[in-house]
């Protein structure tokens, strides 16, 4: 299946976009050291602090047997490893990982934080000193600087923000730690990085490419089918085309092209039929005086010499036959102006091409089911089928021919079908073309100069139909006539 070529050119387009955007990226990264403290700043960075908030809130509202309990629950909602740790490294609570180095040299080198005062001995020991009564409230430690580390090994992604949690001590003072939350990947849930903004941007990037370069893409494409099919139709033998030149560009330039060489080529093969039915027209005054001729010298030639002017004469007839059949085509050819096609009766028309062109008609088949009504020029259908049961007679070698009527696709088609050889499927694209036969020889046995079935085409295509042919299995040929069905 062929792509699109508007397809082809956004892809081009969008993979373009893409590229330029890796080659920024690479730039920034090269020149001015951009790194994930970017991502840090953003989105993400207020994403974790406001986690690491609703963390140090809960922390501080529960006993420290229940951190673990606590730290899991934020693992499962983000599908991460939610830890803690004491900004010197040590581990309070949650996952114990291994912190790699990168992640290690982003704590600080703080002495570790003195531990509480002993609680007292449950058997009744001393009671513990007095805690000194509570005074001002230190402020609590300024915002631990965020950092989001990406790790080789393991491979994994590092967010970690400080918190404050709650002293044994009666003095206000607060006790730092650090989340240290792990992730396998950027996501993490949607907290460093949510991909849905990026496909967001990037779905109204290509709706925008497109939109923006759909309508130049479809005037290009448009502008090309209608050449291909101008060009498919100058194959076909129709020079009838005129192409819309809009634009100043190759596009009009190629479509003027186009134009003048359909009208060349019109005028050449205009010319060329007008030129053979000439050449017909005044080649029947003296065949007919020849044969006349012959009519009268076989009167007055001896017997023996009979045979002779029977060679003669069957010279003249095949060269009058030809003639016959040159001035046949220059008048399909030439004759599209008289055209009037109409609703015919397409069963009867078969019939009278049948007894045209043989005395039994019982040697044919009719196949037709119902009646069959077809937009056409009843004298050109007529010729056309004639000259096709004429060469399935020629060529079936006496066997059965069957010519089907039926619809296809609200078209009316007409198939003749014969038992015989057939053409070799390398003829079958030129089986149509003036003066083209399969046998070379164009002996007096084969019959015919090449003209039967371009007569037929050009019959058939002036009613404006189709015809197409067809090697059978395992032998014979058949070909079909579709023609537009009346309303």
């Amino acid at each position: 299946m062929r792509a699109r070529l508007y397809l082809k050119v956004l892809g081009w387009f969008l993979l373009n976009v893409l590229l330029l955007l890796v080659a920024v990226l690479a730039f920034l990264k090269t020149q001015f050291d951009f790194d994930l403290r970017g991502l840090v700043s953003g989105r993400a960075g207020a994403q974790v602090e406001a986690l690491s908030r609703l963390i140090e809130a809960d922390l501080q509202k529960a006993p420290p047997s229940t951190w673990d309990e606590i730290l899991r629950r934020y693992d499962s909602a983000y599908g991460v490893q939610v830890s803690l740790y004491r900004p010197d490294g040590v581990s309070i609570a949650g996952v114990t990982n291994l912190l790699p180095p990168e992640v290690e040299r982003r704590f600080s080198t703080a002495q570790p934080v003195p531990p509480p005062p002993p609680m007292p001995p449950r058997d009744g020991g001393p009671p513990p000193p007095e805690r000194p009564e509570k005074g001002p409230p230190v402020p609590r430690p300024g915002p631990f600087e965020k950092a989001l580390v990406h790790t080789q090994r393991p491979d994994a992604w590092w967010a970690l923000a400080e918190i404050g949690l709650p002293s044994d001590h009666r003095d206000g003072r607060w006790n730092p730690a650090v989340v240290v939350i792990r992730s396998e990947t950027l996501n993490a849930g949607g907290l460093f990085f949510n991909v849905r903004p990026w496909l967001f941007a990037g779905a109204l990037l290509f709706l925008g490419s497109a939109l923006f370069w759909l309508p130049f893409v479809r005037r290009i494409t448009k502008s090309l089918s209608g050449m291909t099919e101008a060009t498919r139709r100058i194959a076909d033998g129709n020079f009838d085309i005129k192409l819309e030149a809009r634009t100043h560009d190759e596009l009009g330039s190629l479509a003027e092209a186009i134009n003048r060489m359909a009208s060349r080529l019109d005028g050449f093969v205009s010319g060329q039929r007008r030129f053979l039915g000439d050449i017909a027209h005044e080649l029947c005054a003296p065949l007919a005086r020849i044969q006349v001729g012959l009519g009268i010298l076989e009167e007055r030639t001896p017997v023996e010499n009979h045979a002779a002017l029977a060679d003669v004469r069957e010279e003249a007839d095949q060269m009058s036959s030809l003639v016959n059949e040159l001035m046949a085509f220059s008048k399909a050819s030439l004759g599209a102006q008289n055209v009037r096609v109409a609703s015919v009766d397409v069963h009867a028309v078969a019939e009278r091409a049948i007894r045209r062109e043989t005395g039994n008609p019982a040697e044919i088949t009719v196949e037709a089911s119902g009646s069959f009504h077809a937009l056409a020029d009843e004298n050109l259908l007529e010729r056309a089928l004639a000259n096709l049961i004429r060469n399935a007679i020629r060529h079936s070698g006496g066997s059965q021919i069957v010519i089907t009527i039926s619809r296809e696709e609200g078209d009316i088609v007409v198939s003749i079908a014969d038992s015989g050889p057939g053409i070799p499927e390398e003829s079958i694209a030129k089986i149509f073309d003036p003066f083209f036969r399969p046998d070379v020889s164009r002996s007096r046995e084969t019959g015919g100069a090449g003209l039967g079935l371009a007569i037929v085409k050009t019959c058939v295509e002036l009613c404006e139909g189709s015809v197409a042919c067809r090697n059978r299995q395992p032998a014979g040929l058949e070909v079909s006539v579709r023609l537009k069905a009346a309303p």
